[in-house]
Protein backbone atom coordinates (compact mmCIF):
# COMPACT_ATOMS: atom_id res chain seq x y z
CA UNK A 1 0.00 0.00 0.00
CA UNK A 2 1.64 3.09 -1.26
CA UNK A 3 0.70 5.68 1.49
CA UNK A 4 2.61 8.53 0.22
CA UNK A 5 4.62 8.72 -2.48
CA UNK A 6 4.55 7.45 -6.59
CA UNK A 7 5.28 4.25 -8.02
CA UNK A 8 5.10 3.41 -11.53
CA UNK A 9 4.78 0.04 -13.16
CA UNK A 10 6.54 -0.81 -15.74
CA UNK A 11 6.30 -3.60 -18.35
CA UNK A 12 9.82 -4.72 -20.07
CA UNK A 13 12.05 -3.28 -17.28
CA UNK A 14 15.34 -2.71 -18.94
CA UNK A 15 14.37 -4.02 -22.59
CA UNK A 16 14.04 -2.20 -25.12
CA UNK A 17 10.29 -2.40 -25.06
CA UNK A 18 9.97 -0.46 -22.15
CA UNK A 19 6.68 1.10 -21.51
CA UNK A 20 4.96 2.53 -17.98
CA UNK A 21 1.48 0.55 -17.88
CA UNK A 22 0.36 2.14 -14.78
CA UNK A 23 1.01 4.38 -12.60
CA UNK A 24 0.10 4.40 -8.23
CA UNK A 25 -0.14 7.38 -6.35
CA UNK A 26 -1.22 8.09 -2.50
CA UNK A 27 -3.41 5.29 -1.09
CA UNK A 28 -3.11 3.31 -3.63
CA UNK A 29 -2.04 -0.87 -3.26
CA UNK A 30 0.55 -2.10 -5.63
CA UNK A 31 0.34 -5.83 -6.63
CA UNK A 32 -1.08 -8.28 -9.48
CA UNK A 33 -2.75 -11.94 -9.33
CA UNK A 34 0.55 -13.41 -8.68
CA UNK A 35 0.02 -12.15 -4.84
CA UNK A 36 -2.52 -15.19 -4.37
CA UNK A 37 -1.07 -17.45 -7.10
CA UNK A 38 2.87 -17.75 -5.75
CA UNK A 39 3.44 -16.98 -9.93
CA UNK A 40 6.80 -14.95 -10.51
CA UNK A 41 5.80 -11.07 -11.05
CA UNK A 42 5.70 -10.39 -14.88
CA UNK A 43 5.80 -6.58 -14.19
CA UNK A 44 8.51 -4.26 -12.47
CA UNK A 45 7.81 -1.28 -10.21
CA UNK A 46 9.87 1.70 -9.67
CA UNK A 47 9.48 4.10 -7.43
CA UNK A 48 9.26 7.31 -9.41
CA UNK A 49 8.32 9.88 -6.07
CA UNK A 50 10.08 9.26 -2.52
CA UNK A 51 7.07 8.54 0.23
CA UNK A 52 5.96 5.70 2.78
CA UNK A 53 4.73 2.53 2.38
CA UNK A 54 3.22 -0.40 4.02
CA UNK A 55 4.70 -3.82 2.44
CA UNK A 56 3.26 -7.23 3.34
CA UNK A 57 4.26 -10.76 2.57
CA UNK A 58 2.46 -12.93 0.46
CA UNK A 59 1.86 -15.33 4.18
CA UNK A 60 0.73 -11.83 5.56
CA UNK A 61 -1.83 -10.73 2.31
CA UNK A 62 -3.39 -14.08 2.72
CA UNK A 63 -3.97 -13.53 6.42
CA UNK A 64 -5.56 -10.10 6.15
CA UNK A 65 -8.16 -11.63 2.94
CA UNK A 66 -8.80 -14.96 5.29
CA UNK A 67 -9.65 -12.30 8.63
CA UNK A 68 -11.91 -10.10 6.50
CA UNK A 69 -14.00 -11.40 3.79
CA UNK A 70 -14.85 -8.58 2.65
CA UNK A 71 -11.74 -6.39 2.57
CA UNK A 72 -10.60 -9.74 0.65
CA UNK A 73 -12.86 -10.08 -2.00
CA UNK A 74 -12.25 -6.39 -2.74
CA UNK A 75 -8.75 -7.00 -2.94
CA UNK A 76 -8.79 -10.58 -4.72
CA UNK A 77 -11.61 -8.94 -7.63
CA UNK A 78 -9.33 -5.72 -8.02
CA UNK A 79 -6.46 -8.41 -8.50
CA UNK A 80 -8.28 -10.57 -11.16
CA UNK A 81 -9.29 -7.31 -12.73
CA UNK A 82 -5.54 -6.24 -13.08
CA UNK A 83 -4.89 -9.57 -15.02
CA UNK A 84 -7.04 -8.88 -17.26
CA UNK A 85 -6.00 -5.67 -17.85
CA UNK A 86 -2.66 -7.18 -18.20
CA UNK A 87 -3.84 -9.72 -20.72
CA UNK A 88 -5.73 -7.27 -22.78
CA UNK A 89 -2.36 -5.05 -23.26
CA UNK A 90 -0.09 -7.56 -24.23
CA UNK A 91 1.80 -7.15 -21.39
CA UNK A 92 3.73 -9.53 -19.13
CA UNK A 93 5.80 -12.38 -20.73
CA UNK A 94 7.44 -12.11 -24.37
CA UNK A 95 6.66 -15.10 -26.53
CA UNK A 96 9.28 -14.61 -29.83
CA UNK A 97 9.13 -16.73 -32.47
CA UNK A 98 7.71 -17.35 -36.09
CA UNK A 99 3.79 -17.77 -36.50
CA UNK A 100 5.00 -20.61 -38.85
CA UNK A 101 6.28 -23.30 -36.06
CA UNK A 102 4.18 -25.41 -34.67
CA UNK A 103 5.91 -25.02 -30.79
CA UNK A 104 5.30 -21.22 -31.50
CA UNK A 105 1.74 -21.77 -31.40
CA UNK A 106 1.88 -24.77 -28.98
CA UNK A 107 3.12 -22.16 -26.44
CA UNK A 108 0.78 -19.39 -27.34
CA UNK A 109 -2.22 -21.56 -26.63
CA UNK A 110 -0.52 -22.94 -23.34
CA UNK A 111 0.14 -19.47 -21.97
CA UNK A 112 -3.75 -17.97 -23.00
CA UNK A 113 -5.40 -21.07 -21.47
CA UNK A 114 -3.41 -20.48 -18.38
CA UNK A 115 -4.43 -16.99 -18.52
CA UNK A 116 -0.81 -15.97 -18.34
CA UNK A 117 0.05 -12.18 -19.33
CA UNK A 118 1.77 -12.42 -22.62
CA UNK A 119 2.57 -10.88 -25.84
CA UNK A 120 3.29 -13.01 -29.03
CA UNK A 121 6.47 -11.21 -31.27
CA UNK A 122 6.38 -12.94 -34.61
CA UNK A 123 10.03 -13.13 -36.40
CA UNK A 124 8.48 -13.14 -39.47
CA UNK A 125 6.29 -9.77 -39.25
CA UNK A 126 8.05 -7.82 -36.07
CA UNK A 127 11.08 -6.09 -36.40
CA UNK A 128 11.04 -5.26 -32.54
CA UNK A 129 11.36 -9.42 -32.31
CA UNK A 130 14.59 -9.39 -34.27
CA UNK A 131 15.79 -6.50 -32.15
CA UNK A 132 15.17 -8.50 -28.69
CA UNK A 133 17.16 -11.53 -30.05
CA UNK A 134 19.94 -9.00 -30.99
CA UNK A 135 19.83 -7.54 -27.87
CA UNK A 136 19.65 -10.77 -26.30
CA UNK A 137 22.42 -12.51 -28.83
CA UNK A 138 20.36 -14.99 -29.24
CA UNK A 139 19.62 -16.77 -32.80
CA UNK A 140 16.44 -17.08 -34.49
CA UNK A 141 16.85 -21.08 -34.63
CA UNK A 142 16.92 -20.86 -31.06
CA UNK A 143 13.39 -19.69 -31.05
CA UNK A 144 9.80 -19.79 -29.46
CA UNK A 145 11.71 -17.79 -26.73
CA UNK A 146 9.80 -16.94 -23.69
CA UNK A 147 11.31 -14.26 -21.82
CA UNK A 148 10.09 -12.18 -18.55
CA UNK A 149 12.36 -10.91 -15.90
CA UNK A 150 15.45 -13.15 -15.85
CA UNK A 151 13.09 -15.80 -17.32
CA UNK A 152 14.62 -17.27 -20.79
CA UNK A 153 13.34 -20.18 -22.16
CA UNK A 154 14.85 -21.30 -25.78
CA UNK A 155 11.55 -23.55 -27.64
CA UNK A 156 10.84 -25.11 -24.29
CA UNK A 157 8.42 -28.03 -23.36
CA UNK A 158 4.67 -26.82 -21.49
CA UNK A 159 6.01 -28.82 -18.34
CA UNK A 160 8.66 -26.75 -18.22
CA UNK A 161 7.23 -23.14 -18.73
CA UNK A 162 4.61 -24.35 -15.86
CA UNK A 163 7.33 -25.64 -13.67
CA UNK A 164 9.06 -21.73 -14.35
CA UNK A 165 5.60 -19.85 -13.61
CA UNK A 166 4.81 -22.05 -10.41
CA UNK A 167 1.65 -23.41 -12.37
CA UNK A 168 0.81 -26.45 -10.38
CA UNK A 169 -1.17 -29.32 -12.23
CA UNK A 170 -4.17 -30.93 -10.86
CA UNK A 171 -3.40 -33.99 -8.99
CA UNK A 172 -4.84 -37.52 -10.33
CA UNK A 173 -8.05 -38.44 -8.65
CA UNK A 174 -8.72 -41.88 -7.18
CA UNK A 175 -11.99 -41.99 -8.28
CA UNK A 176 -13.85 -43.94 -11.02
CA UNK A 177 -16.52 -42.73 -12.80
CA UNK A 178 -18.38 -43.78 -15.96
CA UNK A 179 -18.58 -40.27 -17.78
CA UNK A 180 -16.90 -37.31 -18.28
CA UNK A 181 -18.30 -34.48 -19.37
CA UNK A 182 -15.81 -31.80 -20.98
CA UNK A 183 -16.93 -28.17 -20.28
CA UNK A 184 -19.51 -27.01 -18.22
CA UNK A 185 -21.06 -24.50 -20.03
CA UNK A 186 -25.32 -25.00 -20.80
CA UNK A 187 -24.53 -28.13 -23.31
CA UNK A 188 -22.56 -29.97 -20.74
CA UNK A 189 -24.77 -28.94 -17.34
CA UNK A 190 -27.70 -30.40 -19.75
CA UNK A 191 -26.04 -33.42 -20.62
CA UNK A 192 -25.14 -33.95 -17.00
CA UNK A 193 -29.02 -33.20 -15.96
CA UNK A 194 -30.14 -36.00 -18.33
CA UNK A 195 -28.11 -38.56 -18.10
CA UNK A 196 -28.92 -41.81 -16.45
CA UNK A 197 -29.02 -41.47 -12.85
CA UNK A 198 -27.46 -44.58 -12.67
CA UNK A 199 -23.78 -43.57 -13.97
CA UNK A 200 -21.38 -41.53 -11.96
CA UNK A 201 -20.98 -38.51 -14.23
CA UNK A 202 -18.27 -35.71 -13.45
CA UNK A 203 -17.78 -32.49 -14.72
CA UNK A 204 -14.58 -31.01 -14.59
CA UNK A 205 -13.56 -27.59 -13.68
CA UNK A 206 -11.05 -25.97 -14.98
CA UNK A 207 -9.56 -22.97 -13.05
CA UNK A 208 -8.04 -20.02 -15.10
CA UNK A 209 -4.68 -20.48 -13.17
CA UNK A 210 -4.02 -24.62 -13.13
CA UNK A 211 -6.95 -25.82 -14.71
CA UNK A 212 -7.37 -28.48 -11.84
CA UNK A 213 -9.89 -30.97 -12.39
CA UNK A 214 -11.62 -33.70 -11.03
CA UNK A 215 -10.78 -37.20 -12.54
CA UNK A 216 -7.15 -36.36 -12.79
CA UNK A 217 -7.41 -33.47 -15.69
CA UNK A 218 -4.81 -30.59 -14.46
CA UNK A 219 -3.04 -28.10 -17.16
CA UNK A 220 -1.46 -29.28 -20.31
Amino acid sequence: MVLRGRVAIIDGFGSPAERVVGVHGDMRFVGELNLVTGQPTFLTAVVQRQGEAIVLSRDELQAVVSANQQLGDVIVNALIARRGLLIGQGSGLRLIGSHLAPDSLRLREFLTRNRIPHSFLDLETDSQADLLLRWLSIAPRETPLVLGGSLALRNPSNSEVAEALHLRPASASEELCDTVVVGAGPAGLGTRALADRALSIRVPKASPMSFSASCGLGWK
